[in-house]
């Protein structure tokens, strides 16, 4: 940027519909002052190369008019009075960087805010690559393979003849062993079954009136200390509720990956990036906040004993010359620090030494239920996802 006086701090907010109105906010400060008013701004996304895929309007000179309130201006690229995102755009292209331009009133000239911002946005990524897998698919036509493009063994399988000793040979009682049954089928005799391949009806029938009468007394019987052996007489206390508590989390995991509970795991894609090693540096000096989103409580203090629950109340109590720390865990939240330090008592939001805390301005829905919170688009493509929820709210979280 040529002109020193002007600052530009762009926000990329990723968003959950391929190629749908990507939510974008940004702030404009000229001399260190917070921009008010009405704004001219132009966008476009281009690639590696230059190329520009999208405008938001017919040319490079179409704007749009947005109110900027305090430096801070928020709009919906591909939405509201702008162009469309064309439907494959963030499918043929897998690096996309926003271009902006802002219009200066008092200098009359257009200015290009670098660095251009690259989107990196993980839902779209997510359904590039099933998008991806599916055109793959699809390139697959019924009748395109031709016994031409087999290999000679496969077409020596195909041409073998099932000779049978006799045309109406039927099976004896006894005649068939397990040397006869294929590796998958002598799997499958061995296997052991789980509550969750059996049939609804067999689950109901499950239970203890199936049982004689000596079992269930025994089931409900005290244990007493004539029935143990002699060593586990002697174990002690310490030890036998050790072994009790790991039996009892082993049987629940166990019941949990049965029931698709806690232990069920789901996965979309790989990580874009790794997350970043725990910090130990030093806490510093001056006035210490904290915030803590599973045992915190914004009718606290703030204290390290007492931390707030909720990022975004958190940040509207510093001062300068605060520290805010975060306790180790993810914040579902969408926020902004509305607060100022100064050059002596700057504002400092750090996580808590030795802990990582994750800022995700998603829904946690998505990442903690993602089976209950998306379903196929029916009028999308195939590949294509759509949300089991409307969000009106989605942007005033």
């Amino acid at each position: 940027m040529k002109n020193g006086h002007l600052l530009l701090f762009l926000f990329l907010l990723p968003w959950f519909l391929s190629a749908a109105p990507v939510p974008y906010s940004g702030k404009v400060a000229i001399n260190g002052a917070n921009f008010q008013g009405d704004a001219r701004f132009t966008f476009a996304l281009r690639d590696a190369h230059g190329t520009v895929h999208w405008r938001n309007g017919a040319d490079a000179n179409a704007s749009v008019t947005l109110d900027v309130d305090r430096g801070l201006y928020v709009t919906l690229l591909g939405g509201n009075t702008m162009n469309d995102f064309p439907k494959n755009l963030f499918l043929q292209n897998s690096q996309l960087f926003l271009v902006v331009h802002f219009y200066r009133h008092d200098t009359k000239k257009w200015l290009r805010m670098l660095p251009d911002q690259r989107i990196t946005s993980a839902p779209h990524a997510l359904a590039a690559e099933v998008a991806r897998n599916a055109l793959t698919a699809d390139a697959v036509k019924p009748g395109s393979i031709t016994k031409s493009m087999l290999a000679a063994e496969v077409l020596a399988d195909l041409n073998a003849s099932v000779v049978l000793p006799e045309q109406n040979a039927t099976l004896q009682s006894g005649s068939v062993t397990l040397s006869h049954l294929s590796p998958g089928v002598r799997a499958g005799l061995n296997a052991t079954i789980t509550r969750s391949r059996l049939s609804p009806d067999v689950l109901a029938d499950l239970n203890r009136s199936m049982l004689p009468a000596d079992v269930l007394a025994d089931l409900n019987g005290t244990i007493s200390r004539s029935r143990l052996s002699a060593d586990t007489r002697h174990m002690p206390a310490w030890l036998a509720l050790l072994i009790v508590g790991t039996l009892a989390s082993e049987l629940v995991s166990e019941q949990d990956r049965n029931d698709g509970g806690p232990g069920k795991v789901f996965a979309s894609h790989s990580p874009m990036r790794p997350l970043p090693v725990a910090s130990s540096q030093a806490t510093g000096t001056g006035r210490f906040r904290y915030v803590d989103g599973s045992d915190g409580d914004d009718a606290d203090t703030g204290g390290e004993k007492s931390p707030w629950k909720s990022l975004a109340f958190s940040l509207r109590q510093l001062e300068p010359g605060d520290t805010l720390f975060l306790r180790e865990g993810t914040y579902y939240e969408k926020t902004h620090l509305s607060r100022s330090g100064t050059e002596d008592l700057p504002i400092t939001i750090r996580s808590y030494p030795g802990e990582l805390a994750i800022l995700d301005g998603g829904r946690r829905e998505f990442f903690e239920d993602p089976e209950q919170a998306w379903m196929p688009n029916p009028e999308g493509s195939a590949g294509e996802f759509v949300s089991t929820r409307t969000y009106h709210d989605a942007d005033a979280r």
